[in-house]
């Protein structure tokens, strides 16, 4: 409590982009399928997970907007109120959930950034509070739940994360042709911003789009070079992998925006070279590569630094396009 007393309102607009985009970056890993599947306790999807989620933020923006009229009944537990919560959206779409969320988390963000700091910590500002501060109900309705969904839903996650090793492996012309599609649609996505959208620090972690699109390329200038190389690293053996994407913020940074756009599409020029000419065996043999895991096929290194990297951080890309109003 005495941590939450002495954070401002920055600081909890950090706490909930942080816990947001790790939240959504864990989503965007899932299928479809994967995401509506009734697989958790109660029977419960992550699809419904995320309309609760979604319906708590609605909830503490309500009070805040309607001088502290709940939305949620006053004589109904919070029990009772989750299962009517999931009772009036398990039949809506995956689509329309997210778009909910999103819409939800972007609602929240404007009216908690329009607060005073004393809205947050001052007892008393809100006598529908009886003397407790909002800025617990906040973070208990953002962060900290993300946080607590999360938790709930690890189990599923690494039972999905388990049976990964079992899943058909692309062959070389689908992971061309997923790649080529899933890079279209990030320059498609790139387009839509301003040079200056496109530096703001607005982002996950605080990052720019800029930063992101150069954490790409390093990541995947990475693999190019222990390919290469025979197993030569960028990225220091035994580097913790937060510790490794601070490092290449901080080196990246101050680039040019022209510098880094340029730098990512020559980096993924190369990748697809390389993806056609290395020889067959270098995609179904696991141990081809003595340097990287056993047992796993050398397709998967090129699957991560690829095409699914980039889907990651275009859920990052198309929340910040969301809050700033573009399609």
């Amino acid at each position: 409590m005495a941590d939450e007393m002495t954070m401002d309102k920055a600081g909890l607009l950090a706490a909930e982009e942080a816990g947001f985009n790790h939240l959504f970056a864990t989503f965007s890993k899932l299928t479809p399928a994967q995401a509506t599947a009734p697989a958790m306790e109660g029977g419960w999807s992550v699809k419904d997970n995320t309309a609760h989620l979604a319906a708590w933020l609605d909830y503490v923006t309500a009070l805040i907007t309607d001088d502290g009229r709940s939305i949620i009944p006053e004589d109904e537990d919070e029990d009772a109120a989750n299962l009517r919560i999931y009772h009036e959206n398990k039949d809506r779409s995956l689509n329309e959930v997210v778009a909910g969320l999103l819409a939800a988390r972007n609602h929240w963000r404007t009216v908690v950034a329009s607060l005073p700091d004393a809205a947050l910590t001052d007892p008393a500002y809100y006598p529908w509070r009886n003397g407790r501060p909002l800025l617990t109900r906040l973070l208990g309705n953002s962060s900290e739940h993300y946080a607590e969904h999360l938790g709930y839903l690890q189990p599923y996650f690494e039972q999905i994360a388990a049976g990964e090793e079992d899943e058909p492996l692309p062959t070389r012309a689908e992971l061309l042709q997923r790649d080529a599609a899933e890079f279209d649609e990030l320059e498609r996505l790139l387009a839509q911003l301003t040079p200056a959208q496109m530096t703001a620090p607005a982002m996950n972690l605080g990052w720019s789009v800029k930063d992101n699109l150069a954490h790409l390329t390093y990541w995947q200038r990475h693999l190019i070079t222990m390919v290469e190389q025979d197993g030569h690293r960028l990225i220091p053996e035994g580097e913790e992998h937060d510790v490794s994407n601070a490092r290449i913020y901080v080196e990246n940074k101050d680039r040019s925006l022209a510098d880094i756009q340029a730098d990512l599409r020559q980096t993924h020029d190369h990748y697809r070279r390389l993806v056609a000419l290395l020889p067959d065996v270098a995609f179904t043999n696991p141990r081809y590569f003595g340097w990287h895991k056993p047992n796993w096929s050398g397709l998967w290194l090129f699957v991560g630094n690829g095409y699914e990297h980039y889907a990651e951080h275009m859920g990052f890309l198309r929340d910040y396009l969301t809050r700033l109003g573009i399609d």
